[in-house]
């Protein structure tokens, strides 16, 4: 039987240089009491050496050393991190910039044994000085992708012209069978979403991938446009949330009247 995965959300962010040491006392109490499988992650506000920081002054040599050996002396292991190396910046596209891999999982041996697999993804994100960090404990290699069946979305019927359009396509194909029809009805639907539907989740899409990319050489004039590309990420996420909010509320008001009479 698999042993209960210990996990603890307790901040280990201490912004005074003089309280790191409460912090690592904290880690050394956690491998010392518990032998159970334990993983922590989030912000630490440490790095492990001196590579794991680009920009402004560099960091006290105490500091990086005082972490990384509680992190070695307790046996801990850093989860192999996937994506852009640095996890916080402030001031990018300035001669003050500086970027930090602050954000990390840390997990005892017992932990490492249940999931040897386990990754930490860093992710884009449009607001916040941090990165998002996801941990995925089991990651599956996925298959090549196979062509979608069809799925019909209820969200395709908050989208105005949408009933007129089912029913065009209806009426237009009367003269086939019963199988053919749907599917014609498939592919007019198909050709309409593209045109109606999911623009701005495209839109979104596209912007996350190329934050992504922009974080690789994120230097000078690059920094700019990840800014740039940051502030439409945002401004896209708002229209996004904006949309779906005016379109439920209409969905309620015509179900909610359905419903009480």
């Amino acid at each position: 039987m698999m042993k209960k995965v210990v996990a603890t959300d307790r901040l280990l962010r201490y912004p005074n240089g003089g309280r790191r040491r409460a912090a690592w006392d904290f880690l050394r109490q956690l491998s010392q009491q518990s032998s159970r499988p334990w993983c922590i992650f989030g912000d630490f506000n440490d790095i492990m050496d001196a590579s794991k920081k680009r920009g402004r002054t560099k960091r006290s040599n105490w500091l990086i050393n005082g972490f990384r050996r509680v992190v070695m002396d307790f046996g801990l292991s850093d989860v192999p991190v996937e994506g852009y190396l640095f996890t916080w910046f402030k001031t990018l596209a300035t001669p003050r910039a500086v970027e930090e891999r602050l954000d990390r999982a840390l997990a005892n041996n017992a932990w490492v044994e249940l999931f040897p697999s386990a990754k930490l993804e860093n992710l884009a994100a449009p607001a916040s000085d941090h990165y998002p960090i996801l941990l995925d404990r089991s990651p599956v290699i996925r298959p090549p992708r196979a062509q979608r069946s069809f799925r019909f979305e209820n969200s395709g019927k908050l989208e105005p012209g949408f009933n007129d359009m089912l029913k065009d396509s209806w009426l237009l194909h009367n003269d086939h069978t019963v199988i053919n029809r749907l599917n014609r009805c498939v592919e007019d639907i198909h050709s309409w979403s593209r045109e109606h539907c999911n623009k701005l989740k495209k839109d979104i899409d596209d912007c996350r991938k190329k934050l992504g990319l922009s974080r690789i050489n994120n230097t000078g004039a690059d920094q700019v446009q990840l800014l740039s590309l940051r502030k439409q990420m945002a401004k896209l996420l708002m229209q996004e949330d904006a949309y779906w909010h005016q379109l439920a509320k209409t969905h309620w008001y015509k179900e909610g009247d359905r419903n009480t009479k």
